[in-house]
């Protein structure tokens, strides 16, 4: 299974998509994992030729035949900018279904709950979900593409285990290695139908925190 993510920051934090490979590789699942992220891109970035990453993934998907294209867009823009991300997202399954991909797009989360960071937003905690839910969702049903619910097992885990933190302190929005940990066994329960029954546990992780984390994908 070949797989190639496509973002930003939310895809290569804690080097998400390693997680995912060595979730894959300590559960015997055969996958090949490939990113094209760069900090703080938009979707649509990628689909313009005159951007100096617009070319990264036409010239990505002639190199192979993938399985699977995840798609993630600027943390806020599909909330925010619903439009902008739906013609991006046209565009970017289109050129995946010419590949003979399946797009998968990767719904990422609310900021941290009573910050200044989701403030910014002029949304509240739990309308800033829904809005970026619905806007993948949307996407996800007119592309004919798989989703993974990251941001809802974020704020699923965000109310029912406070005590594992999924936003880093510095900016209240990037995932720690646990959001990391999180979004790469919904990832594995996207492609593969299951939850992972061996783990791989990374470094500033404890097997217990990884176990929950696990149920909750």
């Amino acid at each position: 299974m070949n797989i190639l993510f496509v973002g930003n920051s939310f895809t290569y934090y804690h080097t998400m998509t390693g997680i995912f490979w060595e979730l894959c590789h300590a559960n015997g699942k055969d996958a090949a994992v490939e990113e094209i992220t760069v900090g703080g891109w938009y979707l649509h970035q990628y689909t313009d030729p005159a951007d100096k990453h617009g070319t990264a993934v036409p010239y990505k998907l002639r190199q192979k035949k993938w399985d699977f294209v995840v798609l993630q867009d600027q943390s806020a823009n599909p909330a925010k900018d619903p439009e902008d991300f739906f013609a991006a997202s046209r565009t970017l399954s289109g050129w995946a279904k010419e590949n003979g991909a399946k797009p998968c797009f990767y719904q990422t989360w609310a900021y941290r709950d009573g910050t200044e960071k989701l403030a910014s937003t002029g949304m509240g905690y739990r309308e800033f979900y829904e809005a970026l839910k619905a806007s993948y969702e949307k996407a996800a049903a007119e592309n004919d593409a798989l989703i993974s619910p990251v941001g809802t097992a974020f704020y699923r885990v965000s109310l029912s285990h406070p005590e594992i933190n999924l936003f880093e302190e510095a900016d209240d929005y990037h995932p720690t290695t646990a959001g990391s940990f999180l979004a790469a066994c919904e990832f594995y329960k996207t492609f593969f139908g299951e939850k992972p029954e061996k783990l791989f546990v990374p470094e500033g992780l404890t097997e217990e925190a990884c176990r929950i984390l696990r149920e909750e994908a």
